[in-house]
């Protein structure tokens, strides 16, 4: 749980405990943890083959899981009457009918819902900014055009939960544009998004929240700006730098720290710097060091990402136990 505004807790919508899943005895998802709260757009994120694709098909029910548990507002995924009634999906390349309009295609799979709600099919073009194209067929739509409508009709049934993987796969950047726009106005709209990509930079634009997963196991999950100011760097500027860094890199080794230090065009680098700079300021002057710019530097997500991934085994552990 964690606190809201006013001194109340509010529980996850979606927790995900301990999940694994084992095929011929090797671990595509290990011990996985993950919760997103009300309203959150939760960004989950991993390289190639990391396991979010399988993490998202187990969610989803798609894969059966070997081991954990997938709770939703608390029950047990599998005990769900209707699990796509509470959550909507978008996983693969949208299933359209192309010589349907956008709106024939609503009203075919309203019915297959066996739903009957004009009124909801207007709302839904509206909201995916697709009423003047409405009645068009789909075959003369770009593919931005496609993934809104394949979004509004996982939002028939009015989820509390919106599943998108990879859901800017294809799009030209004009498209990629559209498609952060529309996911701020759904979570405006109180609608609570878990979406998996690889554009680090739309992520870092659009999560409050995220997820790292690296082979298979969950290294790193917080509210992104935490993260990120968690991950900063620390600059030190100084005429004498080679002095500076022999230094600093005492200094850390001396209060227990494992930042890496480097030397960066004629100036020092701290990568997730862990303490006070006017600490490290005062300690470098009193030593008879010159310092003559000290600029603490937020980490970009992607930044952060291939510290994390590409780290080797120590650093994810670091981060996992939360030294970092």
């Amino acid at each position: 749980m964690k606190m809201r505004g006013g001194g109340f807790f509010v529980k996850p919508l979606l927790e995900v405990k301990q999940l694994s899943k084992t095929y011929g005895g090797h671990h595509v998802v290990q011990n996985l943890n993950m919760q997103i709260y009300p309203g959150d757009i939760y960004g989950f994120l991993g390289p190639n083959g990391a396991g979010k694709t399988t993490t998202i098909r187990m969610i989803l029910g798609l894969v059966r899981k070997s081991s954990g548990e997938i709770l939703f507002a608390g029950q047990k995924m599998e005990l769900l009457d209707d699990p796509f009634a509470q959550i909507g999906c978008l996983v693969e390349s949208p299933g359209l009918y192309p010589n349907l309009t956008g709106r024939q295609n609503l009203v075919l799979f309203q019915k297959l819902r066996k739903q009957r709600d004009p009124g909801r099919i207007e709302e839904l073009l509206e909201m995916v900014d697709l009423q003047a194209a409405a009645d068009k067929k789909v075959k003369a739509y770009s593919l931005g055009m496609k993934q809104r409508l394949a979004i509004a009709i996982a939002l028939l049934p009015n989820p509390r939960l919106l599943v998108l993987d990879e859901p800017t796969n294809g799009l030209d950047p004009a498209g990629i544009r559209e498609m952060r726009s529309f996911l701020k106005k759904l979570a405006a709209r109180g609608m609570t998004i878990l979406i998996s990509s690889h554009l680090l930079d739309e992520i870092e634009k659009v999560a409050t929240r995220l997820c790292i997963i690296h082979e298979g196991k969950g290294v790193i999950e917080a509210p992104l700006e935490q993260l990120l100011e968690k991950h900063r760097d620390l600059k030190i500027v100084s005429p004498e730098p080679e002095a500076v860094y022999k230094f600093v890199t005492g200094w850390l080794k001396s209060r227990g720290h494992a930042a890496v230090t480097r030397l960066v065009d004629g100036h020092v680098l701290i990568e997730s710097f862990p303490d006070d700079s006017a600490v490290l300021n005062s300690a470098a002057v009193q030593s008879g060091l010159s310092i003559s710019e000290l600029r603490v530097q937020s980490s970009r997500l992607e930044d952060m990402f291939l510290t994390i991934t590409e780290g080797g085994d120590a650093h994810v552990g670091r981060v996992a136990n939360g030294s970092l």
